[in-house]
């Protein structure tokens, strides 16, 4: 039986120009659909989004949620998954009104030639946590790796890879969030393809993996029987596809494309079943033309569709090439080093849409203090909700932030007390946040589960 761990109660995001050219970027949380076990989260996929909220840009009549007003945290859970261990690590955490899952590694001693596994950290409240190692299915001598996990109408589906005796992808299920069977997925993985994320659909599971070549949405009823939705060509700074979520227009993925031009461009696909996908906003000037759009994620709400990113130029995108400062997952020859040690591709960018069909670009006011950190973003509170590193002058200062629309923000939880934590799980159920953060003070890593309440 997995250890039960009793605690009492009591950064900008660094974007590393050499790894841009090879990571698929991990989708960010979703929202269930309704069908599934209860929900953190109340807005459908599939209707309008005029039937849930007003567009991006203008006042929405309601919260989705409790969410909606200043948020007091209680004393954080210090060591919630037990003793520090450089092994021990969390990357990301799902949930609904009576489950919490966590993701990511735990130590395991002489198990393989790793000492360690992917593991789900689960628990009914926040306080207490089970800690379950994922090796069904995973030989003596290798290590499983989870990279997302999603919850539908058909139960919780973990997505990632083993490694390295064969190293390949691999998907688990479960019916509780505690017992995770592998099953047996073919398709893709045979020819080197690697899972970075997942979505519950209505009626299934819409999975995104990485190729050699590019990228793939794959589309499934039951997690097991896996079909080919759309791929997409790699380029030298992108596998194509780097992220999938779903909102009130249906299913959209977004990723970066060659343009016509030798520029890159944002290219956005969208789909109302998982299966049948068809590109969009084509000509949309926020994401073709001047300038080179990097879309690295995507989260759906009840007002429609946030993606954030790059943007960058043509000028500046090249100058890192010829340093040698950016990474390529096709095969060119790499340029001669130079003696320049960093290059920026661009500024980090957001946009915003009601229906994934037409985009415009965030636009904030200078003296305006927002988040500048939107790794952690997901529906909720008065729409949108985002845990991370703000604008103002205490910096690092990570704080919980609400927006309705994406495009104006307001501090819903100030930097006390989390200060320089690290912000590395978020969950939303009605009036209540669920966060974990990290922190590393040079000789250890201490986790700490913070409970917000809305009031």
């Amino acid at each position: 039986m997995p250890p039960t761990v009793q605690v009492p109660a009591r950064h900008i995001l660094a974007i590393s120009l050499a790894a841009i050219g090879l990571a698929v970027i991990l989708a960010v949380l979703v929202w269930r659909p309704v069908s599934a076990p209860t929900a953190t989260t109340t807005a459908t996929p599939g209707t309008s989004a005029s039937a849930e909220a007003a567009a991006p840009g203008e006042q929405s009549a309601a919260p989705v949620d409790g969410v909606d007003a200043r948020v007091t945290w209680d004393e954080p859970l210090l060591q919630p998954f037990g003793e520090p261990d450089v092994l021990l690590r969390i990357d990301g955490m799902v949930g609904t009104d009576d489950l919490l899952l966590g993701w990511g590694r735990t130590p395991m001693p002489v198990r393989n030639q790793f000492n360690d596994m992917g593991a789900i950290f689960a628990s009914p409240d926040g306080t207490t946590w089970r800690i379950v190692p994922v090796e069904h299915g995973v030989n003596a001598v290798s290590a499983s790796t989870i990279n997302d996990v999603a919850i539908g109408a058909r139960g919780f589906l973990a997505v990632g890879s083993v490694c390295c005796e064969p190293e390949q992808g691999a998907v688990w299920r479960s019916a509780d969030g505690f017992s995770w069977e592998r099953v047996q997925v073919e398709v893709a993985f045979d020819a080197g393809g690697q899972p970075a994320s997942v979505v519950a659909t209505e009626d299934g599971w819409s999975m995104l993996v990485g190729l050699r070549v590019g990228s793939a949405l794959f589309h499934s009823d039951d997690g097991v029987a896996w079909e080919p939705a759309i791929a997409a060509e790699a380029n030298r700074v992108s596998r194509g596809i780097e992220a999938v979520a779903d909102g009130p227009g249906g299913l959209l993925a977004v990723g970066i494309a060659d343009g016509p031009d030798e520029t890159y461009d944002g290219v956005v696909w969208r789909s109302g079943d998982g299966r049948t996908w068809e590109r969009v906003a084509m000509d949309d000037a926020a994401m073709v033309g001047e300038g080179e759009v990097y879309l690295h994620d995507v989260v759906g709400f009840p007002g429609g569709y946030l993606a954030t990113g790059m943007l960058g130029t043509a000028e500046q995108r090249r100058a890192c090439e010829e340093l040698g400062l950016v990474a390529s997952i096709v095969d060119v020859p790499s340029p001669r080093p130079e003696m320049a040690t960093s290059c920026a591709l661009g500024d980090e960018a957001q946009w915003v849409s009601a229906d994934g069909l037409t985009w415009k670009r965030v636009e904030f006011a200078l003296d305006e203090v927002r988040p500048i950190e939107f790794r952690l973003v997901l529906a909720g509170g008065p729409g949108l909700v985002a845990l991370g590193e703000g604008s103002g002058p205490e910096s690092p200062d990570t704080m919980l932030f609400g927006s309705r629309d994406g495009i104006r923000w307001q501090v819903l939880s100030d930097a006390e007390p989390m200060l320089t934590d690290v912000a590395r799980a978020l969950v939303v159920r009605g009036g209540e946040i669920i966060a974990v953060t990290e922190n590393w003070d040079g000789a250890e890593t201490t986790y700490r589960v913070w409970r917000g309440r809305a009031g």
